[in-house]
């Protein structure tokens, strides 16, 4: 009679998948904990809807770029630090091995405080080659301070929590950087003494962030242009400058400066006067756009609220990623300048299709500016840059905060940032940390389509579907 082996096979079968299972858990348990030693930049990715921990490229080439060590020294207590922070410095701290990040606790590490002049809630930022060192806030009230972590004042009144609403870290440490390794800060002007506008608090922001150093400019009592001056912004003035204001400012222009006019006043006789020096001439009516308006806002602001068409050429809207939102705009009209060398070129404008309203007999359609630049070499090394905005909303502190979205504070920033060559400018805006609703253009079809139309489509597919399985 034949002898049967199965059971013997099959035994040497168990003690194979018996000895694979052992390695394999074997195999499993040592990856688990060489991965759970990993570093979180490593083994965790960012899924979050506004890419809160994600690193842009400015960050990624400035890094990239360092060619001193940057010591970052966070100053708080490791037990009161959010979690969703420490893991961004975690992925920031692995982009470079010029960058160290350390942690300090006030309380565990008493002479800490001495030694960075702080109780808690900083980030030291400092480079030992340059001997500069920078500081802000981990955590602030988003509207009142700049921080890494910005927070609603208004629900931390009410409900005596914390709610974050934006996350600045990597805006604020790009700024803290480019400041402890740049030689000094340019320094900009305010032209006040005329009724104008105070910056919007996001401009504010990233001029901060840019570090830029500021200061208030009134010539009716100094009579003449700080020698640091860089450059000279006046925001939407609502009376006229005296001629010895307007002789100033030429005589400084002339020789080499920069300003930015943000004006759609036509009566201001001296500030016009200006803007002819440098071929910019503003029309009297209001400027509408029949093809580029606001839908969603045409009944509240007719065709004043509109998106203006940005030079690519120039590098004003370099970065720009969204519509920028002019309103109640005055046109602009590009004439031959009194400064003969000088050259008038467009920012923005309208499309073919814009109209300089003055009365209703009164209109003239065709392409007119909100926006141009006027530059002229007065030297070899020195070239004049003078540009003008004609709508005095365009950073208003309102439209900001109104429509977010828009790219209006950008595209004042490259503006800015234009006057100076060769400096290293960081202005990354803060993430909010709000969720982004969609909108649909008509929800009455689509909410019809996807409540009725799509459970109707399952459920026909499933019957058919069963039909065919009863009859095989």
């Amino acid at each position: 009679m034949k002898k049967n082996n199965f059971p013997v096979k099959a035994s040497k079968q168990v003690r194979l998948f018996t000895a694979v299972t052992a390695v394999v858990v074997v195999i499993a348990v040592v990856l688990s904990l060489l991965l759970s030693a990993a570093p979180s930049s490593i083994m965790e990715y960012d899924l979050t809807a506004n890419d809160l921990y994600g690193i842009t490229y400015q960050t990624e080439e400035l890094l990239d770029s360092l060619e001193y060590d940057i010591d970052i020294t966070v100053v708080t207590e490791m037990a009161s630090l959010d979690e969703r922070f420490i893991k961004f410095m975690e992925k920031y701290d692995a982009l470079s091995d010029k960058v160290t990040v350390t942690y300090a606790d006030p309380v565990l590490q008493p002479s800490v405080s001495e030694t960075y002049g702080t109780d808690g809630n900083d980030i030291i930022v400092e480079c030992e080659e340059t001997g500069r060192r920078t500081s802000f806030a981990i955590s602030g009230f988003s509207g009142y301070e700049s921080a890494a972590l910005l927070y609603d004042y208004n629900y931390y009144y009410t409900y005596g929590s914390l709610n974050l609403t934006a996350f600045d870290a990597e805006g604020q440490l790009a700024a803290a950087i480019t400041n402890v390794i740049s030689e000094s800060n340019e320094k900009i002007y305010y032209f006040v003494g005329h009724g104008e506008s105070t910056m919007a608090t996001a401009v504010e922001e990233l001029i901060t962030k840019a570090n830029y150093d500021t200061a208030y400019l009134d010539l009716l009592t100094t009579g003449s242009i700080p020698e640091d001056c860089s450059l000279i912004i006046c925001n939407a003035p609502t009376t006229d400058m005296s001629d010895n204001e307007l002789a100033v400012l030429k005589r400084w222009l002339a020789d080499g400066g920069d300003m930015i006019l943000i004006c759609d006043d036509p009566s201001l006789t001296n500030f016009n006067a200006l803007m002819v020096t440098y071929g910019v001439q503003m029309e009297q009516g209001y400027l509408a756009d029949l093809s580029n308006y606001y839908e969603a806002y045409v009944n509240q602001f007719g065709y004043y609220c509109f998106w203006p068409i940005l030079n690519t050429e120039n590098g004003m809207a370099d970065g720009i990623t969204a519509n920028a939102m002019v309103f109640s705009a005055r046109p602009l009209s590009i004439v031959t300048p009194e400064r003969r060398a000088a050259v008038t070129e467009s920012i923005m404008s309208s499309s073919p299709y814009g109209v300089n309203y003055i009365d209703d007999n009164n209109m003239t359609e065709g392409t007119f500016y909100t926006g141009v630049l006027s530059t002229e070499a007065v030297s070899d090394t020195e070239t004049t840059r003078f540009a003008v905005i004609s709508s005095s909303m365009f950073i208003n502190e309102q439209l900001l905060t109104s429509f977010a979205s828009v790219s209006n504070k950008n595209l004042f920033m490259n503006i800015v940032n234009a006057n100076f060559e060769g400096k290293t400018v960081m202005t990354i805006p803060a993430r909010t940390t709000a969720l982004e609703m969609n909108t649909v253009s008509n929800s009455t079809m689509w909410g019809l389509f996807f409540a009725a139309m799509v459970p109707a489509i399952f459920i026909i597919a499933g019957f058919v579907f069963w039909t065919q399985r009863r009859k095989k």
